[in-house]
């Protein structure tokens, strides 16, 4: 198979670096490359690979490299397949690292630590008007999804005001430069690996393109702030619009998060108070229990 030597696998802010460096460097290398400036050499036609990422990575440079000519129409297949391909390849080979991502990582663990009644203060407060605001104009949407997934409107609309604020506040950070960043950070690589892998599916299927793929900080996206391999689990048209768009339709985003919630074994007309299953389960949505808590206490006021 065809040897290349990939040095680098996450190039800093501003630098530049051959073509195929960060993809399998950054796939292959891992945080390790960080530490030494990991030294990979792959051959990318009989390698073994050990996890997911670096299978897709690796299919992205072995098809949009050696077989340009499908691209064109030999196939109207292997083109679409091919194109995704391309834009997803495309978005890692200009992944940066930031050194702000790595500032807040370390930093931003200090805001679960505060005593419960300043934090439920702090993320509710103003929440109630709002909140009953959106559940009388969606209240058609709110129906269907709880009917369909058994997660009440008071908990979906709930997560949907203390992620975002109802989408006011959903981040401008590019998503693909924060979960690459943190993949190739030692803290949490693990963690963050398959949402790196997410983002580069959503672009490659189209479900948002690299420009509106935009978050907060650890590369949370959209309304109700998914993480990429999530919003690839989870997601749902349910619009139908052909696209799982969680930053502009509410009814996607809704959904979505129904979706998430089910599928992490929420329980339909049961409660969800502290002690319950369901509050168990939005331990999966986020893990500081004093989000829990609060996620629980004001939805009850609702």
């Amino acid at each position: 198979g065809k040897l290349a030597t990939f040095q680098h696998p996450l190039p800093a802010e501003g630098a530049s670096q051959s073509l195929d460096d960060g993809i399998v460097g950054l796939a292959l290398g891992g945080c390790i490359g960080r530490q030494n400036h990991f030294l990979a050499t792959a051959a990318l036609d009989h390698v073994t690979v050990a996890d997911e990422i670096t299978q897709y990575v690796v299919r992205l440079v072995r098809a949009t490299r050696e077989h340009p000519e499908l691209a064109v129409g030999s196939s109207p297949r292997a083109a679409v397949m091919l194109a995704g391909a391309a834009r997803a390849r495309a978005a890692l080979q200009e992944a940066r690292y930031s050194k702000e991502v790595i500032r807040f990582d370390r930093i931003q663990r200090k805001a679960f630590k505060k005593d419960f009644n300043a934090f439920y203060k702090l993320r509710t407060s103003g929440l109630t008007k709002p909140s009953k605001a959106k559940l009388k104009k969606h209240a058609n949407t709110f129906a269907a999804v709880e009917q369909q997934f058994g997660v009440p409107k008071e908990v979906l609309v709930t997560i949907w005001g203390m992620e975002t604020l109802f989408g006011r506040f959903v981040g401008d950070y590019d998503v693909v430069n924060s979960l690459a960043t943190l993949t190739h950070d030692c803290r949490r690589s693990d963690f963050f690996r398959p949402h790196l892998l997410g983002a580069l599916k959503i672009i490659d299927n189209k479900w948002l393109p690299r420009s509106e793929l935009r978050g907060a900080r650890h590369g949370e996206i959209g309304q109700t702030q998914f993480l990429a391999g999530n919003y690839v689990a989870y997601a749902v048209d349910y619009d139908g619009d052909g696209r799982r768009d969680l930053v502009r339709s509410v009814p996607d985003l809704l959904a979505s998060t129904a979706n998430y919630l089910r599928g992490h074994g929420w329980q339909a007309g049961q409660p969800y108070g502290p002690g319950t299953v369901n509050f168990a389960v939005l331990k999966e949505w986020n893990a500081a229990t004093i989000y829990q808590q609060a996620i629980a206490k004001f939805a009850s006021t609702l």
